[in-house]
């Protein structure tokens, strides 16, 4: 089974061994904030490094509200708030190099878990933080933890 697949199928928070990477999310209508997520995702997962569109494609391919969401921000408010927002090109690299793959996820009363699969050290997970932040999300309702 391949990454969209996974997106797609794996939906009981299947596990794995290896290295997990794991965010646990509380939130009101989890079906609504993870599917959101899992249309960014998808989408990032249909391109390797070696297939990575332009930025400039990439505003054709992922979803509209992401989009405006990550291109709303100036410079100014990005570097007000360097621990929540991204600049859009910043973003695209680290989600190029992200180092890890979505293995699953579930949806639990008041929130939904990700599992990742770690692929490479070091991998970077912030930019799927942010994803779930821009989907409606607060970021002190969004927890990670890793097992390795």
């Amino acid at each position: 089974m391949d990454e969209i697949e996974r997106i797609a199928f794996n939906n009981a928070g299947e596990l794995f061994k290896g290295s997990v990477l794991h965010f646990k999310v509380n939130a009101n209508n989890p079906s609504y904030h993870l599917l959101r997520v899992k249309e960014v995702v998808t989408e990032i997962a249909r391109y390797d490094r070696d297939s990575w569109p332009s930025d400039e494609k990439w505003e054709d391919i992922l979803p509209g509200w992401f989009i405006e969401r990550i291109k709303s921000y100036d410079i100014n408010e990005i570097l007000s708030n360097s621990s929540v927002l991204w600049d859009y090109g910043s973003w695209l690299d680290a989600m190029k190099n992200r180092g890890w793959k979505w293995y699953s996820s579930n949806v639990f009363e008041g929130g939904f878990s990700i599992y990742l699969e770690a692929k490479e050290f070091p991998f970077s997970v912030n930019p799927l933080e942010y994803v779930i932040y821009e989907s409606g999300v607060l970021l002190p309702n969004i927890t990670f933890t890793e097992e390795f």
